[in-house]
């Protein structure tokens, strides 16, 4: 084969009108293949994956809401018991408190055993 051959370009003058209507219905499908995988496709699988990152956006809003929420009500409660602890008597015992509860309820003869311990906590103003 010469290569003039294999290089000859196709006259489209040449093909008769079903041929033409075949090769244009080729080109047309070729054209919109291109058009739908390189302009559409990629517009519509972006769009999915922002709303994707929208609605997991919007759980981890709600998480942090949540955990806001749980947050400021831990502080409140430590903030209430801060206020009980400086709020008591200085010779406060726990031993003692219970004992008088014990009293008050009627059940301190039921009580058998009490054994005051101390244990002082490493960082914290606080003894248990």
């Amino acid at each position: 084969m010469k290569l003039d051959a294999i290089t000859q370009r196709i006259n489209l003058s040449k093909l008769n009108r079903r041929e033409k209507i075949v090769v244009a219905a080729g080109g047309g499908a070729l054209l919109l293949f291109l058009l739908v995988q390189l302009v559409i496709a990629p517009v519509f699988g972006r769009n999915a994956q922002l709303r994707r990152t929208a609605e997991a956006k919007a759980v981890m809003l709600a998480d942090m809401q949540r955990m806001k929420a749980e947050y400021e009500s831990i502080r409140a409660q430590t903030r209430q018991a801060e206020s009980r602890f400086t709020q008591r008597d200085k010779g406060f015992t726990l031993f003692s408190f219970l004992d008088q509860l014990a009293g008050q309820a009627r059940i301190k003869e039921r009580v058998s055993y009490m054994r005051p311990s101390k244990v002082d906590q490493k960082n914290s103003a606080f003894k248990l």
